[in-house]
C-alpha cells in the first residue's frame, strides 16, 4: 500500500454516521448479541471491534501496550492507542485520526484500512457493512458447503453450512490435525455403552462438498471410552484416504465452537426414531 492509495481510501469512506450499524460477513449478521459493541463512523473512518475481525477472519494478534499488531501469512499491521500512525508492513502512515481506541472495553480498529492491508472485500449500504471472504478449496475444487451428521438417540441429525467463514475455520483445524497420524483403533463404533478398554465411539462426521453436493473430503470424529469411562482423547478418521489422526480436545472444542458460528440448515433429523420404529422397518425388510 502506498501513501497516495491510503489517502484516497481515507477520503472515500462513507460520510454519514450510522445508528445501530450492522456487520455482515458472507451475509451472516455477526452482531447477534445485543450487548455487542457495534461499528461506528468516527472522523470519516469506519471502526469495528477488533475481536470480531480477527476471530472470524483468522488473523493473529499480539498485544503489548500500547501496541496491537495484526498479522496474516502475508501482511503485518501495528496500531497504537492514542496514535495517528499505522505501521503497515514496516512502513508508517499518518491516518490523520486515531488509529485505535477503546469503546465499551473493546478495541476499535479502522475497518477499511484493515481490509485493504489484508485483502478483505467489503462494501457499505445505508444501514450495514458487508464483508465477503475468500472461497475455500479442496485441491482445485471449490468447497460449496460443509455437512455434519451427529448420532442422537437412535437416529442422526444432519446439517449444512455454506458460509465461507465456517468452512474455512473447520478445514483449517482438520488440516492441522492431519499432521498427527495415529494407528488404526482396535475397537470403535457408534455405541457408548461399551465396557472394554481403548474403545472409541462415533461423535460426528464432517463432509466438505463441491458443486452438485459432490463429496470432496469426509472425516469422522471419535472419542475414547476406557472400560466404560469417557476420556478426553479424540481421534479423526479420513474416510477417503483411510487414515486415522490424533486430534486434541482443544481442537475438537474449537470445531464445536465453529458449529455454533453462522447459520446451519437442518437437512434431516431422525433423532426421534424409537426401537418400535426400528422393529417396523425390520419387519418391512423381511
Amino acid at each position: 500500500m502506498n501513501k497516495i492509495k491510503l489517502a484516497i481510501l481515507l477520503l472515500s469512506l462513507p460520510m454519514q454516521t450510522f445508528a445501530n450499524t450492522q456487520l455482515y460477513i458472507d451475509n451472516y449478521n455477526v452482531l447477534q448479541n445485543p450487548e455487542q459493541t457495534t461499528p461506528e463512523i468516527k472522523d470519516n473512518i469506519a471502526y469495528v471491534p477488533l475481536n470480531i475481525i480477527t476471530d472470524l477472519l483468522q488473523l493473529n494478534t499480539t498485544w503489548e501496550y500500547p501496541y496491537m499488531t495484526i498479522t496474516s501469512e502475508t501482511s503485518t499491521m501495528t496500531l497504537a492507542i492514542g496514535w495517528n500512525i499505522a505501521a503497515i508492513n514496516a512502513e508508517e502512515y499518518d491516518m490523520g485520526t486515531a488509529a485505535m481506541y477503546f469503546k465499551n472495553h473493546q478495541l476499535m480498529v479502522p475497518l477499511d484500512i484493515v481490509a485493504e492491508v489484508f485483502e478483505i472485500d467489503l462494501y457499505y449500504t445505508t444501514t450495514a457493512i458487508h464483508i465477503t471472504t475468500a472461497s475455500v478449496y479442496s485441491g482445485e475444487n471449490k468447497i460449496e458447503a460443509i455437512q455434519t451428521s451427529q448420532l442422537v438417540n437412535l437416529g442422526y441429525i444432519t446439517t449444512m453450512n455454506t458460509n465461507n467463514i465456517c468452512i474455512a475455520h473447520i478445514k483449517t483445524i482438520i488440516d492441522a490435525a492431519k499432521q498427527e497420524p495415529t494407528d488404526f483403533p482396535l475397537y470403535y463404533g457408534a455405541g457408548t455403552q461399551v465396557n472394554i478398554p481403548n474403545y472409541y465411539y462415533f461423535i460426528k462426521d464432517y463432509t466438505f462438498t463441491g458443486i452438485n453436493a459432490v463429496e470432496l473430503e469426509k472425516y469422522e470424529i471419535y472419542q475414547k471410552i476406557d472400560n466404560g469411562i469417557t476420556t478426553t482423547q479424540y481421534i479423526m478418521r479420513d474416510i477417503f484416504n483411510k487414515q486415522w489422526y490424533t486430534i486434541s480436545e482443544q481442537d475438537y472444542n474449537l470445531i464445536e465452537a465453529t458449529t455454533n458460528l453462522t447459520d446451519w440448515i437442518t437437512l434431516s433429523d431422525t433423532s426421534n426414531i424409537t426401537y418400535d420404529d426400528i422393529e417396523i422397518l425390520h419387519t418391512g425388510w423381511n
